[in-house]
């Protein structure tokens, strides 16, 4: 049975520090796809775009994540997720402008060539495996996201809600390095690599496929994938530490796939680790109490 605490609707309107987080990164991400690009039009365009994306959220996910029925109020929990993928495809916009100058030959030298030194073992069977990680990374999201939402509620300061808010800034810190730091990524520079130890199997083909249709060209430094996943294992060593022996396999090989398979370099699944473990900590400490301490002064 889902029972949920007296008073969740109000609760649940409460605001967010995401929706204000949301404002100002769509509006400052704008603005440096504007400068980077050289083109102040593009970046007024697209900062009128996420002024109507973030102002339309922050007035339809409340109401979402009120919902009576338990799957529609967790869908509006996990919703932000949807904004940042809208970001994350404007970074585009950039990468593949022709302008760019790739940090690749500096990451290679910081990391010795250790991406470069990783044997091709030609095993279809673990090609097909993590090929399966590495798709994972998404529903595992999800299922975090629901995991938490049934154990805590969905008030502002719920788990639940905590945990997305840390992926959307970790995230939101990852598009920014995308362009302030452009890497192409070994996918790009030697794709023969890639395909030789991808599976023959459906995960191996839906690999490639994604790849060709939703992710970046370029925007390597830091790993994305892996430093969501972090921020998942954080948050269910935190709150729901039973359901790490479900999670940190899939991380594991997450990560191992974001190298192996070539996605990215070594340090980018670093970085990307570190990043979300650090986004995490500091939602923990300075985001959270900031709620409690104003939440005290409203109820005194």
């Amino acid at each position: 049975m889902f029972n949920m605490p007296f008073g969740y609707g109000r609760l649940a309107s409460e605001t967010d520090p995401l929706e204000r987080f949301t404002l100002l990164f769509g509006l400052g991400f704008a603005a440096l796809i504007g400068l980077i690009a050289g083109r102040p039009l593009l970046g007024l365009a697209v900062g009128a775009a996420n002024l109507v994306l973030a102002v339309t959220a922050a007035l339809l996910i409340p109401r979402i994540r009120a919902a009576h029925a338990p799957g529609i109020a967790w869908f509006g929990t996990a919703l932000p997720l949807l904004v940042f993928f809208a970001f994350y495809r404007e970074a585009m916009l950039v990468l593949t402008s022709g302008k760019l100058a790739w940090r690749d030959a500096e990451l290679s030298r910081l990391e010795l060539g250790l991406t470069w030194a990783i044997p091709t073992l030609h095993s279809a069977l673990l090609g097909e495996w993590l090929a399966f990680a590495y798709m994972a990374y998404l529903p595992m999201l999800l299922l975090a996201t629901w995991i938490l939402f049934r154990a805590s509620g969905r008030d502002a300061s719920s788990r639940a809600r905590r945990m997305v808010r840390a992926v959307c800034i970790t995230w939101g810190c990852c598009f920014v390095l995308y362009l302030l730091y452009p890497v192409l990524g070994p996918r790009f520079l030697e794709p023969g690599i890639q395909l030789a130890r991808l599976g023959n199997g459906p995960f191996s083909r839906a690999a490639i496929e994604n790849q060709q249709r939703f992710m970046l060209h370029g925007g390597a430094f830091p790993s994305a994938h892996v430093a969501a996943s972090v921020v998942a294992l954080a948050a269910l060593w935190t709150w729901r530490r039973g359901w790490l022996w479900v999670f940190v396999p899939l991380v594991v090989n997450l990560t191992a796939a974001a190298v192996y398979l070539n996605y990215h370099y070594a340090i980018d699944a670093l970085v990307g680790g570190m990043l979300g473990g650090a986004v995490f900590l500091a939602d923990l400490r300075f985001i959270c109490r900031g709620q409690l301490a104003v939440s005290s002064a409203e109820g005194g």
